[in-house]
């Protein structure tokens, strides 16, 4: 089930995300001491600071597994673990997930499964780095490592976050469009977060510095 071998020097993106930071002094390196968890509605910036993190502190990705489709730019076993909806189903009758029902697993037209060995090898005092599917997820994983893990969630303005997935998606229909804005705009109980980034006019650097600064 598990694929979390990858190292930076193998991550195609990791040189890309590595030059956006290259005036960063490296003695920060001794700053990331928790794992991260990092959520946000789409195109809010997680993946942007997933990226700058996992680059920049040489961190193991700990990858959501996911029935979505690959998108450009993406590293099947870095960014997500790809599988297929029996192969996911499998996972989740093994108890694989933190998810309590296949109905949780399931949003925006897709399963999303996070692995409970997420728990176990932060436990063990490993530090990892990986984007939660969804706020409940988190909060879950707060509880159950508390100051061991920083959650840090991600906002950007409906403007912003449309031009963005307007880029990244210029096929997307204004219908689709739409509905994956408005969806990330509902409201969200995110009591017990350690830190709140709005990406709207950050760059990759400016984000990376804020989650830093708090670590």
């Amino acid at each position: 089930m598990e694929n979390y071998s990858h190292q930076c020097g193998r991550i195609s993106w990791a040189e890309e995300y590595s030059g956006l930071l290259t005036e960063i002094p490296k003695n920060l390196r001794s700053k990331m001491k928790k794992s991260v968890i990092i959520t946000g509605p789409s195109v809010s910036g997680k993946t942007t600071l997933f990226r700058c993190l996992v680059a920049f502190f040489n961190l193991k990705p700990s990858p959501t597994h996911t029935t979505r489709n690959i998108r450009d730019g993406e590293i099947d076993g870095v960014d997500n673990i790809f599988l297929s909806v029996e192969e996911f189903k499998s996972n989740f009758l093994k108890s694989c997930y933190i998810q309590d029902s296949m109905e949780s697993s399931y949003f925006g037209g897709a399963y999303y499964g996070c692995p409970r060995s997420w728990i176990s090898e932060i436990k063990k005092g490993g530090i990892n780095c990986f984007v939660s599917p969804t706020v409940k997820i988190a909060k879950e994983l707060k509880e159950a490592l508390g100051d061991r893990i920083i959650w840090i969630h991600m906002t950007a303005n409906k403007q912003i976050r449309e031009e963005r997935l307007s880029r990244r998606n210029p096929e997307m229909s204004k219908s689709e469009l739409d509905l994956r804005i408005d969806r990330g705009g509902l409201p969200v109980d995110i009591e017990g977060h350690d830190l709140l980034i709005d990406s709207s006019y950050l760059s990759a650097k400016d984000i990376f510095l804020k989650a830093v600064d708090n670590f």
